[in-house]
């Protein structure tokens, strides 16, 4: 059985994996740094000959949708037919909810993108979404063996029941999704942060306070500049310097809307943008506008919707709709511009209210042509936008306005592309939980997955134990498994954190998932303790369980009894009552301990417990514990067992106990006598 991914083995009258090339075993097994060879022309790949694994786009979706095809018959196939040998079943453990420490092992590790399925690896474990598949030719970007034949189901269940909370929870909203459908949510987001776009204003809060604040006496609009009311369907004049100032904001009269119009000024012309402050969320109004250059002679003229933002932008992005002015049309002196704003209504798939204003950015009022950023684009390599304002340090930015109908990065070469797509995504990880730990378990005998992982070349897992026990069949597909590492399993099994069971009851303590916390949870300090009293259903952590027995239970003699340290208490112990137990509380401490008496055929057996957990942090105590009678006394010296429930009276004590012999029962009343103190004091009386 291979353990490691490095020298396999092949396997016979498999000509997919004939050509694999095995990677040599590292100690630590992490490949996060991409191959620099491959950061060249795919064609210029050594090793390979020319065409051996390329396909072109439309053969690689077809056998796309063939595997999506072949893998929906096969789950149907697995859900009929899931039967396992006794061997391999067992009984599925209680489902835990699974804590991610870091979102990073669910991404791409060529794009960095989250992963969505389908999902792919190579024969050495390494995954690639099916994006990067076909941009990377079918050759994994860290040991070059074909790529896309082998599904990662594994990592397919994983990334659907993985759930992530909203950016945004901590301004209100409760919206989870799934990890790889996180960004669909985020777009639309109700409580999405708008910032506000007024100089040196701080002033951060949802779309509707936002608004309040326009409106409040913050900020004095019509009384400068570069702040105004408008109003909607009502064409309003401003004046804009483009050498001085840059961004003009209006704020609609009646609701608050606030409304940027900002200039872009490069070597070619000025472009000029029109947002609005407001979240994506829908149920707000669309807005579109008209916006003109007034020259003396001239006027040009474009239409646009209002596109929403939730930030003023220091840089043009290339998917705003642009009013582009042509340097003709610019002069030094302050220019009249006019913006006329107007409801925009949505029907189905079309913007109803579209039409008019969009339509005038064909119409030429005068002279200059009209550009719209939805028609199609003159495709410029670079614009240089330059701060012509004197006494300014000289700033300038690259602009690549591209035809909508093409692509560049079909053109990159391989390392370019891989350079790009590492690039796109610098957040900062989330707090990704999976649910159901389910998908983390071996599902042949359902105990926790551990490293090694294997899988079949149709995706199913095996833990190592399994592999050996199945001979190294899958039990689903009967193909061989065993030779195929699932490291994007072994990196999420690790990343994995499991909170202890008693967690309710205020424990913090965590460990992976594939430690398990049994160890732990046997010592630990907040296991649930059941009060011992036999009609209170209370069970809580040990100090709390304390202050409820001396809130609720009442000293009652007899039954419940008060002692001190050190000092022996002389008690009777019923046989004819149902429960046969006297129960103890500390007079200082309040510490809980209980005397049972168990009936047997040589006697009766009589225990003492102590009503805590078994942990280091809980004191240990022994007591003398004696049966008196008149002429003779019994009597032994023990250690204090904790247990956190009464034993029933069907679990006779095995150890630890005091058996007092028929002969010295008498009646169904016995007087007994009890000295408890720490854990030395009474062990060798």
């Amino acid at each position: 059985m291979a353990r490691s991914g490095g020298n396999d083995g092949h396997r016979a009258g498999d000509n997919r994996l004939s050509k694999r090339q095995r990677l040599p075993p590292s100690p630590d097994e992490s490949e996060e740094e991409l191959d620099p060879e491959l950061f060249e022309e795919p064609s210029n790949l050594e090793g390979y000959e020319d065409g051996e694994f390329e396909e072109d786009e439309e053969e690689f979706e077809e056998e796309e949708e063939e595997l999506e095809e072949e893998e929906d018959e096969e789950e149907e196939e697995e859900e009929e037919e899931n039967v396992t040998t006794d061997e391999q079943s067992g009984s599925p453990k209680s489902s835990q909810s699974v804590k991610l420490q870091s979102s990073d092992v669910l991404d791409c590790p060529t794009c960095c993108e989250p992963l969505k399925r389908p999902i792919y690896q190579c024969s050495n474990g390494h995954l690639a979404c099916s994006s990067c598949c076909q941009k990377l030719n079918k050759r994994c970007s860290f040991c070059r063996c074909n790529i896309g034949d082998i599904r990662c189901r594994a990592m397919e269940k994983v990334i659907e029941a993985s759930i992530v909370p909203c950016p945004n929870a901590k301004h209100g909203c409760k919206e989870t999704t799934t990890y790889c459908n996180q960004s669909s949510h985020e777009k639309v987001c109700v409580f999405t942060r708008c910032s506000c776009p007024v100089s040196n204003c701080n002033y951060v809060s949802s779309y509707s306070n936002l608004k309040s604040h326009a409106c409040s006496t913050a900020h004095v609009w019509g009384e400068d500049d570069i702040h105004f009311q408008l109003v909607i369907d009502r064409p309003r004049i401003f004046n804009m310097n483009l050498g001085r100032k840059k961004t003009v904001v209006f704020k609609e009269e009646k609701e608050g809307d606030l409304i940027v119009v900002q200039a872009f000024k490069g070597l070619e012309g000025v472009y000029v943008t029109v947002n609005r402050i407001a979240h994506m969320a829908p149920g707000i109004r669309d807005l579109s506008c008209s916006l003109a250059k007034l020259n003396e002679y001239s006027t040009l003229r474009s239409g646009s919707l209002v596109k929403k933002i939730q930030k003023v932008r220091e840089k043009m992005h290339l998917e705003d709709d642009l009013m582009w002015i042509p340097p003709k049309m610019l002069s030094e002196v302050d220019g009249r511009w006019i913006i006329n704003p107007a409801s925009c209504v949505i029907s189905g798939r079309e913007r109803e209210g579209e039409g008019e204003m969009t339509k005038l950015g064909r119409r030429n009022d005068g002279g200059g042509k009209s550009h719209r950023s939805s028609t199609k684009r003159q495709r410029r390599t670079s614009v240089s936008v330059d701060d012509p304002s004197p006494g300014e340090e000289e700033e300038k930015t690259h602009v690549v306005l591209t035809d909508d109908s093409d692509s560049e990065e079909d053109d990159k070469p391989l390392g370019d592309v891989l350079r790009t797509c590492r690039k796109r995504r610098v957040s900062s990880p989330k707090s990704v939980t999976l649910p159901n730990s389910n998908v983390l378990e071996c599902p042949n005998c359902f105990d926790p997955l551990k490293k090694p992982i294997f899988q079949c070349n149709n995706g199913h897992l095996a833990c190592f134990l399994c592999c050996i026990k199945l001979k190294k069949r899958c039990s689903f597909c009967k193909l061989p498994i065993g030779d195929v590492r699932c490291r994007a399993m072994e990196k999420v099994i690790k990343a994995g954190l499991v909170s202890c069971s008693n967690a309710i009851y205020w424990c913090k303590q965590s460990t992976t998932y594939g430690n398990q916390l049994q160890s732990h949870e046997k010592v630990c300090v907040f296991a649930p303790c059941s009060c011992p009293i036999k009609d209170c259903n209370y069970i809580g952590f040990y100090k709390d369980l304390i202050n409820h027995f001396r809130a609720t239970h009442k000293v009652s003699p007899g039954d419940i009894n008060s002692f001190v340290f050190d000092r022996p208490v002389i008690f009777g112990l019923d046989l004819d009552s149902s429960d046969k137990m006297v129960i103890f509380v500390e007079e200082k401490q309040g510490n809980l301990f209980v005397v049972q008496g168990f009936i047997g055929s040589h006697g009766v057996y009589a225990t003492v417990s102590h009503i805590a957990p078994m942990v280091p942090e809980v004191r240990k105590f022994s007591c003398s514990l004696a049966r008196l009678r008149p002429y003779s006394t019994l009597r032994l010296g023990l250690e204090v067992k904790n247990i956190q429930k009464l034993r029933s009276q069907e679990e006779q004590p095995q150890e630890d106990f005091l058996l007092i012999p028929s002969y010295m029962v008498i009646g169904d009343h016995m007087k007994m006598e009890i000295s408890i103190g720490d854990k030395n004091d009474y062990t060798h009386i």
